[in-house]
């Protein structure tokens, strides 16, 4: 099974929310691209895709990566969480740890979380839920507790059949 990397959240402050982070990315020529919420879980889930480029050497030139030449484009996601009420698991989250990083998300295939997932129980990870739930823009989602990564919370996303995978 492929596992490619997703995004990393941050968790927003409730004085001003997301506002300062947009108007960075706006003099940088960012932008957040799609909003959606989670009402079951109160947030209000805002994504940048941020161009990421990497160049591969030519055969027969130098091995290092360097700016320039033929590269090919790929995206990386930062999702901004807001909390829509102070009872969320994120305000209280906010209330403990402050703004700022949240987790790393990684993403398998559709119909492959399932199996991830109980590779990880079977193997002493402790997860979140007992079985996946429903994530931001259709997918399925579940958590590997910071307790079991040495205090990250990582979580494990699946695309919706309808949603197709982003290369990795």
């Amino acid at each position: 099974m492929t596992v490619y990397f997703d995004h990393i959240a941050v968790a927003l402050g409730k004085t001003r929310g997301s506002e300062p982070l947009k108007r960075l990315f706006a003099l940088l020529g960012l932008r957040v691209v799609e909003s959606d919420s989670v009402p079951e879980k109160n947030l209000r889930i805002g994504f940048v895709e941020i161009p990421m480029e990497a160049s591969i050497p030519q055969a027969g030139t130098e091995t290092d990566p360097k700016i320039g030449g033929n590269r090919p484009e790929c995206t990386v996601s930062l999702e901004l969480l807001e909390s829509l009420s102070p009872e969320s698991v994120l305000a209280r989250f906010l209330e403990t740890k402050g703004p700022g990083f949240h987790h790393i998300c990684f993403r398998v295939h559709h119909g492959g979380l399932d199996p991830v997932v109980q590779l990880l129980a079977s193997e002493g990870f402790q997860l979140l839920y007992p079985a996946p739930k429903r994530g931001a823009r259709g997918t399925r989602i579940n958590f590997v507790h910071p307790a079991s990564t040495g205090g990250i919370l990582v979580e494990i996303l699946e695309p919706s059949s309808e949603t197709p995978a982003k290369g990795g």
